[in-house]
């Protein structure tokens, strides 16, 4: 029994709302932010809105913490600033700006003041934030929404900032991948780091994906050691073998890692999955990162005396060896990267293959219509195969990503740092990013009506209530970013099985339960990855500590994630996982808790719900 839990709360039904606010564009919105925020850091009931709200990203709060209405706010910023002391508030005048909701539904506008700030405290914390003010129904003007964001602490060293190794300042960025290029010469020729010879380390972390390796280079910036541990042969092995088609479905300056771009500026739009290995491989040589690959976990243990943990593992099949750390960071992709696969009753009667895409990359039946289904479509209408179906089960969310206008190309585009993309679209509120999105959504499902016609058309049953956040933070996929594959569908060089549930197995394919038949030579479940964390943390851990764990994904009543990037319930025990924009922004708080700890310094969790 899982007993520490969050209960996971449905996006839909988080507090918080858009302003009905038009605001004159030729306001002083330089003077009104001054005059709003000129008390700082005494904050008053006439300092916000009734239904304001407040979002701490470890600045005072030490954690992830979401705060609705006016008192509330008052209150925990009243007892917080007893205890931190901020000070030296500065409005960065000159970023002073009107900012607009995307166009349709009502009008929605609000003053941003960025600002940066002090604690009073040994050690000092620098932090920034921003206000977004509105004038309230006595056009008195108020904050309607503050963040406040943990930019370093005194005496750790720059998160932010690496330098590369002495050997690897001139490293050469990867080329781009042909998509022709053969599945095994996509790895790069990268020269292993020789392996530190201490068994002990500030931190260790299971998995080489995006988030260990943002976490790593980050604790290696504040001069702590870490060590990744990951079962496959190669960095990036996922991205650059799972099947020829894999992309990405989020713009290349999206996708990137911490310090540094790691493709080269002729990449893709979106990225192949074999530029992303190259990429992650191109990270860990350039900034001497510590990974032990071909590791296979047996069993890590805490020792409450020591405060520390003993990870048991092996590497290449040979004599087991035991590292020892205070920081255990579990990242291992969703559910540990286990296919999920639904029941459908007489599987023996299929005399075909049954794949999961996890290995798959030709023709079949494919069960599922979100990314990865597409994807192995698009791989197989390419090499001349027919007839290629996709067995669609649900509607499925489908957003269109046009590289000329999408979600993320207002904030991660050339010239624009991806820190402050970062900045502004990780540390707003998630009801507040859910519902500009939801806006922006449905501004580019009005430019293309015709689009979403033409799949419908063809039988492909779409889910006109687009929501990208609820399909990321709760079911974890489950969605089309269409960066080109819908076309194939809409001309019918895809076909689409939608409508009726499968009800069993046949020797050459599938029955559904309307009687129609669909038959194949191999079946593909295109179907995701089980999402439970905690069940693989317990194959390691052991249930006694597991069940003593939070959730993982899934939002709390304050719209954060579960567990993830914070504490998880248990001493030096922590999850890290996500796409490339969370993996990159979040470690960053991570890494600053874990050095905390090492420093003795006290980073303790503001966890009462004023």
């Amino acid at each position: 029994m899982h007993s520490a839990q969050t209960p996971p709360v449905p996006i839909e039904q988080l507090k918080g709302s858009l302003p009905v606010v038009d605001i004159d564009p030729e306001v002083d919105a330089k003077a009104i932010a001054t005059s709003v925020l000129q008390k700082f850091p005494v904050f008053s009931e006439s300092t916000f809105i009734e239904d304001g709200i407040w979002r701490d990203l470890y600045a005072l709060t030490s954690t992830f913490r979401t705060l609705f209405s006016r008192q509330s706010i008052i209150e925990a910023w009243t007892k917080l600033s007893e205890k931190y002391k901020p000070s030296s508030f500065q409005i960065a005048t000159d970023r002073v700006s009107i900012e607009h909701a995307p166009p349709g539904g009502p009008p929605c506008s609000w003053i941003q003041a960025p600002f940066t700030f002090t604690t009073a405290t040994t050690p000092s914390r620098t932090c920034s934030g921003a206000a977004c003010i509105i004038p309230d129904s006595d056009n008195l003007w108020k904050i309607w929404c503050l963040m406040t964001v943990l930019e370093s602490v005194e005496g750790f060293g720059d998160v932010d900032h690496l330098e590369p190794e002495a050997d690897a300042q001139d490293l050469p960025l990867p080329s781009p991948v042909s998509s022709n290029a053969s599945v095994h010469s996509l790895s790069w020729s990268a020269s292993a780091k020789p392996p530190s010879s201490t068994n002990h380390f500030d931190c260790i972390i299971i998995g080489a994906g995006q988030s260990s390796l943002n976490t790593a280079g980050r604790m290696k910036a504040l001069g702590a050691s870490a060590v990744i541990l990951e079962q496959n042969a190669h960095i990036g092995q996922n991205w650059l073998f799972r099947y020829r088609s894999l992309h990405l479905h989020t713009p290349v300056r999206y996708s990137t890692l911490a310090f540094t771009h790691v493709y080269p500026k002729d990449a893709p739009y979106f990225l192949h999955g074999a530029d992303v290995g190259r990429g992650l491989q191109y990270f860990a040589q350039r900034y001497g990162i510590d990974v032990r690959t071909s590791s296979h976990i047996g069993s890590a243990t805490w020792d409450e005396v020591k405060k520390e943990w003993s990870v048991n593992f092996t590497q290449n099949g040979g004599t087991p060896q035991t590292f020892h750390t205070p920081h255990l960071v579990l990242s291992m992709g969703h559910g540990g990267q286990i296919p999920k696969y639904p029941s459908i009753p007489n599987q023996a009667a299929f005399t075909g293959e049954i794949m999961h895409s996890l290995w798959a990359g030709k023709r079949a039946v494919i069960i599922g219509a979100a990314n990865t289904a597409h994807d192995i479509a698009r791989d197989m209408v390419d090499a001349g195969l027919a007839p290629v179906t996709m067995v669609q089960r649900r509607p499925t969310t489908v957003i269109r990503m046009d590289p000329k206008g999408n979600l993320f190309s207002r904030l991660y585009r050339e010239g624009f740092p991806t820190e402050s993309a970062d900045r502004a679209m990780l540390s707003t509120p998630t009801v507040v990013r859910r519902l500009l999105t939801l806006r922006a959504t449905e501004m580019f499902q009005r430019m293309t009506p015709d689009y979403y016609e033409r799949l419908e058309g063809m039988g492909f049953r779409i889910d006109k209530n687009a929501d990208i956040w609820q399909c990321l933070y709760e079911r974890i996929g489950g969605h089309h970013i269409d960066v080109g594959v819908g076309e194939k569908v809409a001309q019918g060089l895809i076909k689409v099985k939608s409508g009726t549930p499968i009800a069993s197995f046949k020797k050459d394919g599938l029955v559904f339960e309307d009687g129609s038949e669909l038959e194949a030579d191999v079946i593909i479940f295109a179907t995701g990855f089980e999402n439970s964390m905690r069940d693989r943390a317990a194959d390691i851990l052991g249930d006694e500590i597991a069940d003593g764990l939070d959730g993982y994904y899934g939002l709390d009543e304050e719209g954060e994630l579960r567990g993830v990037w914070k504490y998880t319930g248990h001493p030096g025990l922590f999850y890290a996982g996500g796409d490339f924009g969370h993996a990159r922004f979040y470690s960053r708080f991570l890494a600053l808790r874990m050095k905390a700890n090492l420093m003795g310094v006290s980073f303790e969790e503001y966890t009462e719900k004023p």
